[in-house]
């Protein structure tokens, strides 16, 4: 995804063993337009060239902010999440961030 200061967190959960994701996705948004934006624009969408067939559902998360999504991401087992592809993207002015140091 392109960094272009809509977003300033995405997080896409995997199963620790098997390394495959969830099938979802958390995003922070910085603007409710922005978010408006993303839903209108992906929602019931199919992803090309994955092989899967089921339609994108966007839907706003519980947990809404930055720091509430780091908060609760911090809560679970750092190590699991915080590095390789699998890393969450965390941007702070633009310039990507790592989890601990947050």
């Amino acid at each position: 995804w392109r960094v272009d200061g809509k977003y300033d967190f995405l997080y896409l959960p995997r199963h620790s063993r098997s390394n495959m994701h969830h099938g979802y996705a958390y995003i922070n948004f910085v603007s409710e337009q922005y978010a408006q934006e993303f839903r209108e624009f992906w929602h019931k969408r199919r992803l090309k060239h994955t092989g899967i067939s089921k339609r994108l559902n966007i839907i706003p998360a519980e947990l809404q902010g930055l720091e509430r999504n780091l908060t609760q991401l911090k809560k679970k087992r750092v190590d699991r999440v915080s590095t390789g592809l699998w890393a969450p993207l965390i941007l702070r002015d633009g310039i990507r961030v790592d989890l601990a140091s947050q």
